[in-house]
């Protein structure tokens, strides 16, 4: 017996829900999503969705397993917000209700758990998977991928380009092998949530166009799995007219199962409001005198924010308020778009006091955050004071969310400044939003008067109205493989750019000391540690990037690398500003780049490599020490070349040790062995330019390689374990029988084609000697799937035994299903679908097969010249209109994961 959703609520929260999440709890069950949530900030809106999500999912499964009926709610919850800081906070939320479930041992989460356990015949892991889908992650942060379970109910919280290139079979840093999982996992059997979606007009078409017509065309197996589906979520609504389907707060409801609520709510919406409307000239001025005053009365607990609309005034402001803040107890920062990532989490960390609802606010040290639109959105930042420059209606109902944000507070105040002029960002919404909210006198009448003018026109910018992706672009994204020149997925997800190309800026040490003395170490330096743009870069428009670099100039020189990843360039003068172009990178100086950007803190080399030119083994050691204080080197995977950049490094030239010294690398390569490596990293050490006459030494701190032995794995046991697992998570699933058993056929014979060659059993019998050499293993007597060599001695051990080049083993088993087929072996009840199923199982024959030369173990379904190839291109594109894009891809994902997952508990010896 499941609990009520306000007892589930009540302890994944700690407080009962609102009577707007009940009534979302209550649509939610009947797999009504709601087309739009518009409920005001700080109302828990994510929160809402995620409970209520869960709970639905808990009670449907349960009821379709009962009932003998398809599940109306998705086993996926995609949330997709425009803001990395609002997708981290969602995860780290979700990731607690995670923890919360996980642990729970009695009560209504154990009830919740137990039920949804029964219901999608989980095993005793983690009842809900949490992922998160954002760029700039590193590799240690989090899993960045999507589920590896088709079955697990999972909650996925990522960025626009993250989560819809996905969707669109084109996802972001995903090989083509892997396009189509990631395709089926987000677009069938899935719910998407939009947050803010006023500011993601694009994304939303693209959505909500698959949702209806693309929906139309799958078959999703005789509709055994839900749809996609797709909710528009905002605190800021353009007007406040009807929308079908939407589900929106009711302040009497709320307030009459609340009645503490309308005492906070009055709180909030009564701080008082004042509009200040000077010449353009003194606008400016104006923020920064209002700002100055506030800051100086600020006491432990209280906070300020100032919202500029340029940053070249949010600069100047936050420059002014950082000089009225020496000798106060007033900590100041600035946020601006396009700093780098790791700048700008670790300045987000320092404001956690001031996140909505912490206790220890009161005793919190007083800041200041002079910000642009940056931390409009969805930041769960709540300030005492709030000094905004005029601007559109969108963005000033952002920006008024941010001070006090549930009326926990009776202090504080907001002051508007406008001008008598157009915004050079929100145009003439910016004096048409002051000159109506000089009627206001509160914060809650100026929502008032926004949300319902007569002229919502005059209040907000003009959109790019949406473009629709065509049909015949979809079909060709659908075809992963063999597909090079298909048209860029990003039209679709977000609006044309303007005019106003970026570039990025980073800053790495000594670099101009470096461009002078030794310019071909720097320039290997660069590509042995290539600056990462998400990360360490400040994207600036291409005007602000030429003064950039007018000022970085004087300095000394820089580096310039081409937006194609070529060899980096030093440019030494001002000459160097035809070299600009769009999406280049320019790497300047630490010294200078404070000056530079005009950022407290831009000074900062995020590269996790210190530079010490002149240094001797002493400076050395120490600076090794210190770069993995306080780390500990636990055993780890081997990395990935791109992975290496992220290593704690140092580049010297032990100048201070090698005077008159006749061969500078050979000194270097002999220094290696004094140095002293601390205890338990791995020192791995690389002289750069060695030709040169400056040569450096670039030395990285690594964590010992864990590599464990891998584990034979028999033929007929694994293909077992693969299709009785795929056919259990297709009846989980709720797909019919026949297409059950048709996974399960799949899973049998995916890999039946390494039975067919003796050159590949025989490598798979190969073992390593103690001097690294490979040799034939014993005979077991059986066929086997998988070898007990390490994955980067597999290339090596197939060369050496004899497998042909480009021979694939799913070709064979496609070519062995065939004559079972024919012969009655088996009887599949899709032929084609099958051996789509064991030809793709690797992410191949979505296109164009691969094909062989010519060799007598080659299957004809990799010779270009046999029916056989054509037809498996053909089956592709008829299975497609049969079942429908996604809806195919589904049947892959199925399979395939069924795959990594007996692979992996083979090799991790845990039972099938």
């Amino acid at each position: 017996m499941l609990p009520s959703f306000a007892e589930v609520f009540q302890e994944l929260t700690g407080h009962r829900p609102r009577e707007y999440q009940e009534r979302l709890a209550r649509r939610l069950v009947d797999g009504d999503l709601p087309s739009l949530l518009d409920v005001p900030t700080g109302m828990g809106k994510t929160q809402a969705v995620l409970v209520g999500w869960l709970y639905a999912l808990a009670r449907d499964a349960s009821a379709a397993r009962r009932e003998r009926r398809s599940r109306q709610v998705a086993l996926r919850l995609h949330v997709v917000v425009d803001r990395r800081v609002v997708v981290d906070d969602t995860y780290e939320a979700a990731r607690r209700v995670q923890d919360v479930l996980s642990t729970a041992v009695d009560g209504p989460l154990a009830q919740l758990a137990s039920s949804l356990r029964q219901a999608l015949d989980l095993g005793a892991g983690e009842v809900l998977s949490v992922r998160r889908l954002r760029g700039g992650l590193l590799e240690e942060d989090a899993v960045t991928e999507h589920t590896r379970n088709p079955v697990q109910p999972t909650f996925v919280v990522g960025t626009l380009d993250m989560t819809c290139s996905r969707l669109l079979f084109r996802g972001y840093g995903l090989s083509a092998a892997r396009r189509p999982v990631d395709a089926a996992l987000t677009g069938l059997d899935s719910w998407w949530v939009l947050d803010e979606a006023h500011l993601s007009a694009q994304a939303r078409c693209t959505l909500e166009l698959l949702a209806s017509q693309e929906q139309l065309l799958e078959s999703r197996f005789g509709q055994a799995v839900p749809p996609l589906r797709v909710m528009a979520m905002t605190a800021t609504t353009a007007t406040t007219g009807a929308q079908s389907g939407a589900l929106r707060l009711s302040w009497p409801q709320e307030e009459a199962a609340d009645p503490s609520l309308a005492a906070r709510r009055q709180a909030r919406e009564g701080l008082p409001l004042q509009v200040q409307v000077v010449p353009k000239a003194r606008a400016r001025d104006r923020v920064r005198q209002v700002a100055a005053g506030l800051l100086q009365e600020l006491s432990p607990g209280g906070s300020l924010a100032v919202y500029c609309n340029t940053v070249a005034s949010a600069k100047q402001v936050f420059a002014s308020l950082e000089k009225t803040a020496r000798g106060t107890e007033v900590s100041c920062f600035l946020f601006v778009g396009g700093m780098p990532a790791r700048l700008g989490t670790q300045s987000l960390k320092a404001l956690d006091p001031y996140r909505t609802g912490v206790a220890q606010r009161a005793q919190a040290q007083p800041v200041a955050v002079v910000t642009t639109s940056t931390l409009e959105v969805g930041a769960d930042l709540d300030f005492t004071h709030l000094v905004t420059e005029s601007c559109g209606a969108g963005a000033m109902v952002q920006r008024l969310g941010r001070v006090n944000r549930v009326g926990a507070r009776t202090d504080g105040s907001v002051t508007v400044v406008a001008s008598d002029a157009d915004d050079p960002v929100h145009g003439s919404t910016a004096q048409a939003v002051a000159g109506l909210l000089t009627a206001a006198q509160t914060l809650g009448e100026a929502v008032r008067l926004i949300q319902e003018s007569a002229d919502q026109d005059a209040l907000w910018p003009p959109q790019q109205v949406p473009v629709q992706i065509p049909p015949t672009v979809l079909r060709a994204y659908v075809r992963t493989c063999g597909s090079r020149n298909d048209p860029p997925v990003g039209p679709w997800i977000r609006e044309l750019a303007d005019s106003r190309a970026e570039g990025v800026v980073v800053v790495r040490e000594q670099l101009a000391e470096l461009a002078r003395n030794a310019p071909q170490a720097l320039v290997e330096y660069l590509g042995e540690r290539p600056p990462d743009r998400a990360a360490e870069g400040w994207s600036l428009p291409m005007a602000a990037l030429r003064e950039v670099l007018s000022v970085a100039l004087k300095h000394g020189p820089v580096a310039l690398i081409a937006p194609d990843g070529g060899s980096p360039q030093v440019l030494e003068d001002r000459s160097a500003l035809t070299a600009l172009v769009p999406g280049a990178v320019v790497v300047i100086d630490a010294a200078c780049a404070q000056k530079a950007l005009g950022v407290p803190g831009a000074d900062q080399d995020w590269s996790g490599c210190r530079v010490l030119l002149g240094a001797d083994l002493e400076k050395a050691d120490k600076a090794l020490a210190e770069a993995v204080a306080g780390q500990q080197a636990v055993p780890a995977p081997r990395r990935r070349q791109r992975h290496r950049r992220r290593l704690p490094a140092l580049l010297v030239d032990l100048g201070g040790e090698q005077t008159g010294h006749q061969d500078p690398t050979t000194f270097l390569e002999e220094a290696v062995e004094d140095l002293q490596v601390p205890a338990g990293w791995l020192l791995e050490a690389q002289v750069l330019a060695p030709l040169s006459a400056h040569p450096c030494l670039l030395l990285e701190l690594a964590p010992p390689v864990e590599e464990r032995a891998g584990r034979q794995v028999g033929l007929d046991r694994h293909g077992q374990a693969v299709g009785d697992l795929a056919g259990r998570w297709a009846r989980a699933l709720g797909l019919p029988g026949p297409v059950a058993a048709d996974l399960r056929l799949a899973g049998l014979w995916h890999d039946e084609g390494k039975r067919s060659s003796h050159a590949f059993q025989l490598a798979l019998t190969a073992e390593e000697g103690p001097d690294g050499s490979l040799r034939p293993g014993a005979q077991p007597g059986t066929a086997l799937a998988k070898s007990r060599l390490p994955s980067r001695l597999w290339r090596r051990a197939a060369s050496l035994c004899g497998v042909p080049p480009g021979w694939r083993h799913e070709a064979a088993s496609a070519e062995l299903f065939d004559r079972g087929q024919e012969s009655g072996q088996h009887q599949a009840h899709d032929v084609e679908l099958v051996r789509h199923l064991i030809l793709s199982h690797h992410g191949a024959y979505r296109g164009p097969g691969p094909v062989m030369g010519a060799h007598q173990d080659r299957s004809p379904y990799q010779d270009p010249q046999a029916p056989q190839w054509a037809q498996a291109m053909s089956a592709f594109w008829q299975l497609n209109d049969r079942y429908g894009p996604y809806t195919l891809a589904l049947a892959e994902t199925v399979l395939r994961l069924a795959d990594w997952e007996v692979s992996r508990r083979e090799q991790d010896h845990e039972p099938e």
